[in-house]
């Protein structure tokens, strides 16, 4: 895996071998008018570096395979609107959108991401894609294990 300075960062990687995230999904409250959302927070740390993704996950009524979206920020000033579909129980999300703050280099940001997550057993898998540039792919892949329900 290429290194890089701390100030040039990818918001999001960590480049610890080890770190640890914890990836909350819960349901929001229902909203008055519009569809039901999930809210989604992403908490991932190695020693003081602590990255935090908040957002929400929404479903376009009346499609088949069902349209999904992610709408999130970060505090480390990045924006996204990730699109999607859900086809034979795997999600798979592109980014459509990306907003960071003026101080990331935007040289270090890749150019597009694909996102999917699929149950395998008991756990959750995401698998990443990004393209950089300079053409080059970077993949990875997470497995998360159930810690806990919400009550609603």
């Amino acid at each position: 895996m290429e290194h890089e300075s701390p100030e040039c960062l990818y918001p999001t990687d960590l480049y610890a071998g080890e770190y640890e995230e914890l990836l909350e999904i819960s349901p929001a409250e229902v909203p008055m008018f519009g569809p039901p959302s999930l809210n989604i927070t992403s908490t991932s740390w190695f020693g003081d570096d602590t990255r935090i993704l908040h957002g929400f996950i929404t479903l376009r009524p009346n499609t088949f395979p069902p349209d999904v979206a992610i709408l999130s920020t970060s505090n480390e000033g990045l924006n996204m609107i990730e699109l999607g579909q859900l086809k034979h129980h795997v999600l798979t999300l592109n980014i459509s959108y990306m907003q960071v703050h003026p101080s990331i280099d935007n040289n270090v940001l890749p150019v597009g991401a694909t996102r999917r997550f699929r149950r395998v057993g008991p756990l959750l898998e995401m698998t990443v894609a990004k393209l950089f540039p300079s053409n080059r792919v970077s993949q990875f892949k997470k497995m998360f294990k159930k810690i806990g329900d919400f009550a609603f």
